[in-house]
């Protein structure tokens, strides 16, 4: 009984599982200041899930930064920070990756890393996949 070399190399149903770690770190940073009126644009246009949703919150919610896939958005027509009509959001390198990782295992490889195993996928920020 032969394989087909297509079954082969199929991947089993993935499913995601929490994080082990309360406060997931990201490439990217967003910071939301005081100028937020929380009209929720951002939150409808971004993709990811960066911004939570806004119907039961009376104040606006921390952005989840790790979500962000960062500059490389900039030509889409979902770049969050360029759509914001009182110009609350701003993004940043995180500065955490200064202190993540060694000459080895960078910090852009732990990050991604961390992400497959939580999700099952491959990681959507900046890195470079080669067979």
């Amino acid at each position: 009984m032969e394989v087909d070399a297509v079954e082969q190399y199929v991947l089993p149903e993935t499913r995601e599982t929490p994080s082990r770690f309360r406060n997931p770190i990201g490439k990217y940073m967003i910071v939301r200041n005081d100028r937020c009126t929380r009209c929720g644009l951002c939150a409808t246009l971004c993709p990811y899930g960066v911004h939570p949703e806004y119907d039961a919150y009376s104040r606006a919610l921390k952005p989840r930064s790790h979500r962000c896939i960062g500059f490389s958005c900039r030509q889409n027509d979902f770049y969050c920070i360029q759509h914001c009509p009182e110009k609350a959001l701003t993004l940043h390198t995180n500065p955490i990756l200064e202190t993540l990782g060694d000459f080895r295992w960078t910090a852009e490889m732990l990050i991604g890393n961390w992400e497959m195993a939580e999700t099952g996928r491959l990681p959507l920020v900046d890195l470079e996949y080669t067979l």
